[in-house]
C-alpha cells in the first residue's frame, strides 16, 4: 500500500486556481475607518469597486443570481471592512431566525471566505445574517466544513429596510493570519443564502459534480503595506460555585454543601506572523454540557464528544488521516487530559468500619499549551502540550483517615507536521504522539503503562480536478510499563492474546513493552456524471495500542472495503439530490479468520419540498470472534440482515420534525429496534424548542454472564462460558429550549431523562469453539437451573445420576435511570468578553437486580435525590 501511494507524488498535476481563470476583488485602503453601523454611508464604499458577478449555486447552477447584490471590501492598518448591500423580496420572503452565536438556522446569510495564506487549503470564514447573528469557522483541506469552535473577535451590524438588507463586517488583521509581505494577495469567496426561494448564490460556484473550496476562491488583491500585528491576547476568567447535594449522615467530607472559588487565564500570542501560542494555565470548564448518558454494556470503553474550548479549539490542526475506515483509530483524543481518576481508593486499611470517600471528578489540568500556524511555504505546524496533577482520594473509615493517588501525574505531547506541495494538491504530514506518568506506588505501577508513544505518517495526492484522491498513513506505537502492566494490554479487548483456540498469538507475562502498527491507502474517484467509486485496504498488527493519549477499539485487523456510488449531477423536477451507493467491505484478523462481511445499499434523496429520505438495506455474513467470551474462544457470529429508513421534514417551516427507525436481526435470534425522533418548533424569531425522544430494544443471545473454570470442560479449554439472552431496553429523550434576546444575550435550557434496563430470563452454554452452539440448560437432561429469591442462578449439572458440578451466578439484571439537566445564560457584555451564569442539576441512581419500568422508570425519577450546581463565570478580553 506504501509504494503506490509515494510514487503516485510524482504524477503530473496542478493547482485548480490560477490566476488569469478566476475573477478579481479589489480592496481600497480607506483614509478613515467606516463606522459598523450596518448604513453604507461612509466615504470609504463610495471609492472601493463593487461585486455585482453572482452566479447560482443552486437550484440552476451558473445562472446569474435572482436577487441583486452589492459588496465592497476596504482596509486599514487595523482591520479588513466589508459592507454589502442584499436586495430581496422584502421582510415577506426575507427569512431570520434569532440565535446565539454559530447557531444553526435556517435563515438568509452572507457569507465571506477569506484565504490569507493563499494556500488554496485553509479559509477563515465568517457569516452574518439579517438579525446580526454571526458565526464562523476555520477550514482546512480543501474542505468547506471546519471548526465552528473558533471564535474570533470581530464585529458586524445589519439594517433591513422594505428593499433588502445592508451588512459591515470589521474583521481585525489581528485575528488573521497571513504572510509579511509588502503586496498581500489572498483567496476570496462570497456566498449568499436566499432561504424562501430555495437558492444558493456565490462569487465562484464549484460545479456539484467537482470538489474543492479554498482551492476554487477568487483572488483578493489590493491590500498593501499593512503591518504585522502584535497578536498579544489574555482572557482572564474568575468562577464561584456551590455544589448541593444529599450527604451521608457522618460523612466528614460533604455536610451537604460545598463553595468554592477558582480563577485562570487563556493566553493567545503571535510568536511570528503565521505562528500562534494558545496557552492555559487552570483551565475551568463549568459550563460545558454534560456526557449524554447510558447503560454501557459492552467490553469497549464509550466515545464521548470534546466539549472544552481549549482543546476544540484549532482541533482541526491535529487530525490525522483521512481514510476513515479499517483500525487506525484516532491518535489524539483530548479527552483523555483531565479525565476522570481512572482507580477507585484502595480501602483495604478501612477495615470493616463504615466507609465515606471523598474523589475528585476529573484530574486537575496545571498547565497546557499549543503552537500552530502555517509558514509561507506551506509547512503546517501543530504541537501541543499538557499536564495533569497527581488526583489523591479521602478516605474515613471510623478514626482511620488517609489518602489513595487515584491517578498519577501524567505529561501530554502532540506534534504534528504537514507540507504541501503543487499548491495543496499533494500533502505529506507527520505526527507524533506522548503520554508519560509519574508512578511513585507499586499498586499505580502495576495499572498504569509508565510511556506510550506513536508515530505516524499519512498523504494525500489529488489530480484531474480532485476527481481523483488517493489517500494513505502508516502508524508505529509503543507502550512500556510493568510486566503487569502489559500483560493488562495483550489481554484487552483489542486484541485478546490469552484466547485458547489461537496459535498466531503468544502471551507474554514478563514483557515490559509492547509494539505494533497500521498502515492504511485509498483511492477515491468522482466523476462529473455523479458517478464515483472507492477502494481501500488497511492493516493493523496485534500489538498496535493507542488508548494513552487516542482511541482505538480493535487491533489485529486486515479490512478491505469497496463502494460504487450514483448521484444526479444537477437538480431535477422532483429531487434537488439523490444519491445511490453499494458498499462491500471484509476483514480478517492475522490469523486468517474472517472477523466479518457485510454488503449495504444505501439511497437518500432531497425532494424539491427540502424533505429528505434516507434508506439503507444491509446482509452481513457469518465470522468469528471472541468478544462474546471476552478473551476465551472464539464464537460464531451468524449471518445478519438490517434496515435503516429515515425521514426529514423541511427544516425551514416553524415546525419541522425527523424521524429513524433501524431493524437488525441475525441467524442465531440475536436483534434490535431503535427508533428515535426530533421535533423542532419556532414560535417566534428568537425561540427554539425541540425534543428528541429515543427507544430501542434488543435481545443479545449470547451475552457472558459468567466464566467458571471446570476440568471437566475439556471442549472449551478448562471452562465453562455461560451465556444468557440478554434483554435490554432503553428509553430516553433529549429537551432543549433556546431563548435569543439578542446576539450577545442568549438563555440555553437542556434536560435530558435517561432510563434502560437489562434482564436475563435463563442461562445457556457454549459447547463448541468456533460455532454458534450455545445451547440452553433447559435443554440438557444433564443440567438443572434455579432462580433464587435474591435473583441469582444456581446450576447443577449431573452425570450418571451424579452432580459434579454446581455454581451460582449473581443476578445479571441491572438498571439505569439518571435525569441531567442544566440552564446557561450567556452574555457577551463587550466583544470577546462573556458572563456565564450556569445551573446544572442530576439525579441518578444504578441497581442490580432491579427491574426495568419503562416510562414509570422516567416519572420515579424526581423521587431520587437531586444533585444543584450553580456557578457564575466571567472573562474579560484583553488584545493589543
Amino acid at each position: 500500500m506504501l509504494v503506490p501511494s509515494l510514487l503516485a507524488l510524482a504524477l503530473p498535476g496542478r493547482p485548480p486556481t490560477r490566476s488569469d481563470d478566476v475573477p478579481t476583488v479589489v480592496a481600497v485602503r480607506a483614509r478613515h475607518a467606516p463606522d459598523v453601523d450596518g448604513r453604507l454611508d461612509d466615504a470609504a464604499w463610495r471609492d472601493a469597486p463593487a461585486v455585482t458577478a453572482f452566479r447560482q449555486a443552486n437550484p440552476d447552477q451558473g445562472a446569474p443570481a435572482t436577487r441583486p447584490m452589492a459588496l465592497r471590501i476596504v482596509y486599514d492598518d487595523a482591520a479588513l471592512y466589508v459592507g454589502a448591500r442584499l436586495d430581496d423580496g422584502g421582510p415577506a420572503e426575507r427569512r431570520a431566525m434569532l440565535t446565539r452565536r454559530d447557531g444553526s438556522s435556517p435563515s438568509d446569510e452572507l457569507t465571506i471566505a477569506l484565504d490569507t495564506y493563499h494556500d488554496h487549503q485553509t479559509a477563515a470564514v465568517f457569516s452574518v445574517n439579517p438579525l446580526g447573528v454571526r458565526s464562523d469557522r476555520l477550514t482546512g483541506n480543501d474542505q468547506a466544513f471546519g471548526d465552528d469552535s473558533w471564535d474570533p473577535v470581530w464585529q458586524a451590524a445589519v439594517r433591513q429596510d422594505a428593499g433588502g438588507w445592508t451588512v459591515e463586517m470589521r474583521i481585525p488583521l489581528s485575528q488573521l493570519r497571513f504572510p509579511p509581505r509588502e503586496a498581500q494577495t489572498w483567496g476570496i469567496n462570497v456566498f449568499r443564502t436566499l432561504t424562501a426561494r430555495n437558492e444558493s448564490d456565490a462569487l465562484v460556484v464549484v460545479p456539484q459534480t467537482e470538489q474543492g473550496f479554498a482551492s476554487r476562491f477568487a483572488h483578493l488583491v489590493g491590500v498593501r503595506g499593512v503591518p504585522q500585528p502584535k497578536r498579544v491576547e489574555l482572557l482572564p476568567y474568575v468562577r464561584a460555585q456551590v455544589d448541593a447535594h444529599r450527604a451521608r449522615p457522618g460523612d466528614p467530607f460533604f455536610d451537604g454543601r460545598a463553595r468554592s472559588e477558582a480563577g485562570g487565564v487563556d493566553v493567545k500570542y503571535g510568536v511570528t506572523s503565521n505562528l500562534t501560542l494558545d496557552a492555559t494555565v487552570n483551565p475551568d470548564f463549568g459550563q460545558v454540557e454534560a456526557d449524554p448518558a447510558q447503560l454501557n454494556l459492552t467490553v469497549f470503553e464509550p466515545l464521548f464528544e470534546e466539549r472544552r474550548p481549549f482543546f476544540v479549539e484549532g482541533a482541526s490542526i491535529f487530525q490525522f488521516g483521512a481514510g476513515g475506515f479499517g483500525s487506525t483509530g484516532s491518535l489524539f483524543y483530548s479527552r483523555r487530559i483531565g479525565r476522570a481518576p481512572t482507580l477507585s481508593p484502595d480501602l483495604a486499611r478501612a477495615g470493616d468500619a463504615e466507609t465515606f470517600t471523598d474523589v475528585p471528578s476529573a484530574s486537575p489540568i496545571l498547565g497546557a499549551a499549543k503552537l500552530s500556524g502555517k509558514l509561507a511555504r506551506g509547512t503546517s505546524i501543530g504541537l501541543l502540550q499538557a499536564e495533569t496533577g497527581r488526583v489523591f482520594a479521602r478516605v474515613a473509615a471510623g478514626p482511620v483517615r488517609y489518602g489513595d493517588e487515584v491517578e498519577p501525574r501524567a505529561h501530554y505531547t502532540v506534534a504534528r507536521l504537514r507540507q504541501d506541495f503543487r499548491g495543496g494538491q499533494t500533502t505529506v504530514g507527520a505526527i507524533y504522539t506522548r503520554a508519560a506518568r509519574d508512578l511513585r506506588s507499586a499498586r499505580l505501577d502495576s495499572l498504569f503503562r509508565r510511556e506510550a508513544d506513536a508515530l505516524g505518517v499519512d498523504w494525500q495526492h489529488r489530480w484531474s480536478r480532485s476527481r481523483y484522491i488517493l489517500t494513505g498513513n502508516a502508524v508505529w506505537s509503543r507502550i512500556a510499563g510493568s510486566p503487569t502492566a502489559i500483560v493488562a494490554a495483550q489481554t484487552s479487548s483489542a486484541r485478546y492474546y490469552q484466547r485458547p483456540d489461537q496459535h498466531y498469538l503468544r502471551l507474554d507475562s514478563t514483557a515490559t513493552a509492547l509494539d505494533g502498527g497500521t498502515a492504511t491507502a485509498s483511492l477515491v474517484y468522482s466523476g462529473a456524471s455523479g458517478f464515483g467509486w472507492r477502494v481501500q485496504g488497511a492493516l493493523t498488527t496485534p500489538g498496535y495500542e493507542l488508548n494513552d493519549l487516542g482511541y482505538l477499539q480493535q487491533a489485529d485487523a486486515r479490512s478491505t472495503l469497496a463502494r460504487v456510488s450514483w448521484g444526479t449531477p444537477k437538480p431535477t423536477r422532483r429531487f434537488r439530490q439523490i444519491a445511490t451507493e453499494l458498499v462491500a467491505l471484509a476483514s480478517w484478523n492475522n490469523g486468517g479468520e474472517r472477523t466479518g462481511a457485510s454488503a449495504n445499499l444505501n439511497v437518500v434523496a432531497q425532494l424539491q419540498s427540502h424533505w429528505v429520505v434516507f434508506g439503507s438495506i444491509a446482509r452481513g455474513l457469518s465470522s468469528i470472534t471472541p468478544v462474546p467470551t471476552r478473551g476465551g474462544p472464539s464464537v460464531l457470529q451468524t449471518a445478519s440482515r438490517s434496515g435503516y429508513l429515515s425521514v426529514s421534514s423541511d427544516e425551514r417551516r416553524a415546525l419541522s420534525f425527523s424521524t429513524a427507525w433501524i431493524r437488525y436481526l441475525s441467524e442465531a435470534g440475536t436483534s434490535g429496534s431503535t427508533l428515535d425522533g426530533s421535533l423542532t418548533w419556532r414560535p417566534t424569531t428568537a425561540v427554539e424548542l425541540s425534543a428528541g425522544p429515543s427507544w430501542s430494544r434488543s435481545r443479545t443471545v449470547g451475552y457472558l454472564v459468567a466464566r467458571v473454570p471446570d476440568t471437566l470442560a475439556t471442549s472449551t479449554f478448562g471452562a465453562r462460558y455461560v451465556f444468557g439472552p440478554l434483554a435490554q431496553s432503553t428509553l430516553s429523550a433529549s429537551l432543549r429550549a433556546n431563548v435569543t434576546f439578542t446576539p450577545a444575550l442568549s438563555l440555553q435550557l437542556y434536560a435530558e431523562p435517561f432510563t434502560s434496563g437489562a434482564s436475563v430470563s435463563e442461562l445457556r452454554e457454549l459447547r463448541r469453539p468456533g460455532t454458534s452452539e450455545i445451547v440452553p440448560y433447559r435443554d440438557d437432561p444433564n443440567a438443572h437451573v434455579e432462580r433464587l429469591a435474591s435473583g441469582a442462578f444456581r446450576v447443577t449439572l449431573a452425570r450418571d445420576g451424579r452432580v459434579v458440578r454446581e455454581f451460582t451466578v449473581d443476578d445479571p439484571d441491572a438498571r439505569f435511570r439518571s435525569l441531567r439537566g442544566s440552564a446557561v445564560l450567556r452574555w457577551e457584555y463587550r466583544p470577546g468578553a462573556t458572563l456565564f451564569a450556569v445551573w446544572q442539576h442530576a439525579r441518578s441512581d444504578y441497581a442490580t437486580g432491579a427491574r426495568y419500568g419503562g416510562a414509570g422508570d422516567l416519572w420515579s425519577l424526581l423521587g431520587l435525590p437531586p444533585q444543584n450546581v450553580l456557578l457564575v463565570k466571567a472573562n474579560y478580553w484583553l488584545s493589543r
